[in-house]
Parts: C-alpha cells; structure tokens; sequence
C-alpha cells in the first residue's frame, strides 16, 4: 500500500547499484570534462550524469536544469 502511494507522488526505489554506477559514471564524465572544458559536449554529459545521479539517489524526478 505505501509503495503505491509513493509511486503515485513520483517516488520509485531505486537499487544501489544502479545508484553506485551512476556516481562513477558521473565521475567520469567529470574528469573528462575538466580535462576539456572548453568541450560543450563533455560538459552536457557531465551534466546530464550529474541530474541522472541525483534522481536515483532520491527517487524522485527533478529537473534537468538544476
């Protein structure tokens, strides 16, 4: 009954796994992008990962702007 509740709101559960390999991902993607900075491309990764690991440690949906 609670997960369906917090499904409704936008809440889903996310592994740790998948949490832990988004945040190497996103390290990645973050040396690469100070390697480069100039590179638009590594910075839209770097930002796109950064996004992609806040939503699954959450669980929540969030805005790719932030």
């Amino acid at each position: 009954m609670i997960r369906t509740i917090l499904a409704f709101c936008g809440y889903v559960k996310v592994p740790r796994e998948a949490i832990r390999l988004s945040m190497e991902i996103e390290e990645g993607y973050k040396r690469l992008h100070n390697l480069v900075p100039e590179n638009e491309s590594a910075a839209l990764l770097y930002k796109g990962s950064k996004t992609m690991t806040a939503f699954l440690r959450s669980g929540r949906l969030i805005s790719f702007d932030h």
